[in-house]
């Protein structure tokens, strides 16, 4: 009988062998050594994201985002400074452009579907770079969104008093918005 072998040993007698049935068995517990050893894990990755919302609350939250403060703000002098038709072939020519960014999104997101948004698949279809860049840029355009609706809202109240200080409605529906991020996402879902 003889002592034990190590590892290295092992795998050398399992490539030395001549016998087609040891070397199979020897090489099989190589192959399982070498992965346990090295702490190789190959179960399935998952994406821990819970989705709580449901598909009415993903819709209004969109249709909401998509009409935003601008509209109701913006349209007025736009209308009245070039005309219905202006308008129109104005949000023709930029609805056009939006259906096909959509367009472009979805079959990314049908053929790759990742937990992000598309600055993920900015980083991946173009450059670390340029998604890094696109994931800041859209943190600062919903930031300055933010402030904006507090001062349309201000706007949109001054139209039926000027008693109430701007800078008051400001903090109180800013204090609302934050309650609304920190609750449960269903109570966020349905505020929204």
């Amino acid at each position: 009988m003889s002592a034990p072998m190590g590892k290295s040993a092992a795998r050398s007698e399992a490539i030395s062998s001549s016998d087609p049935a040891t070397l199979m068995d020897n090489t099989k517990h190589t192959t399982q050594t070498t992965l346990e050893e090295a702490h190789i894990d190959y179960a399935p990755t998952t994406d821990r994201l819970r989705r709580s919302l449901s598909a009415r609350q993903v819709q209004m939250i969109a249709i909401g985002g998509t009409i935003g403060t601008g509209l109701f703000l913006g349209t007025g002098k736009s209308l009245a400074t070039g005309g219905p038709a202006s308008l129109l072939i104005a949000y023709l020519i930029v609805g056009g452009i939006v259906f096909l960014t959509m367009l472009s999104l979805g079959e990314m997101a049908a053929f790759i579907p990742v937990a992000g948004s598309f600055c993920t698949f900015a980083g991946r279809f173009v450059d670390d770079a340029f998604g890094f860049a696109l994931t800041w840029n859209y943190w600062f355009n919903d930031a300055v969104s933010v402030a904006t609706d507090l001062v349309a809202l201000q706007i949109l109240l001054q139209y039926w008093t000027d008693n109430f200080p701007g800078w008051a409605i400001s903090l109180i529906f800013w204090v609302v918005l934050i309650a609304a991020n920190i609750v449960t996402v269903a109570v966020y879902g349905e505020v929204s």
